[in-house]
């Protein structure tokens, strides 16, 4: 099975979302491919290492907490009472613009990256 498709199925069990209910799906590969960007500009890798798993599969989570909250498959990870999102040390208020809510969530996950990340030249 492929890396993306691991994630995606990863994602899916952790909203608990039943296999008939596909409603998040396009939403979720949607965030797969920005999250993946991302941590592949970050890390300065040709694909997303498969140690990077759970850390790419939480990265998408927190980012639908930020951007589609008010989804009932996301409130009832937040709680109805969720008015921001605590990411690592970080704290990201829910319905934040989509870039700073991207930057917040990879900085807040650069320590996981930063053990693949390979050094890059400039010329």
């Amino acid at each position: 099975m492929k890396l993306d498709d691991e994630v995606f199925e990863l994602i899916r069990r952790r909203l608990k979302l039943p296999p008939d209910n596909t409603g998040l799906d396009s939403t979720i590969e949607m965030y797969m491919d920005e999250i993946k960007q991302r941590i592949i500009n970050y890390t300065q890798q040709l694909a997303i290492p498969a140690g990077l798993k759970y850390t790419w599969s939480n990265m998408v989570i927190d980012l639908l907490k930020v951007r589609d909250f008010a989804l009932p498959e996301v409130a009832a990870l937040l709680g109805k009472d969720a008015v921001e999102v605590k990411i690592g040390d970080t704290s990201v208020k829910l319905g934040s613009t989509g870039s700073v809510a991207v930057e917040t969530i990879v900085t807040s996950y650069a320590p996981e990256l930063r053990r693949y990340r390979r050094m890059g030249w400039q010329g």
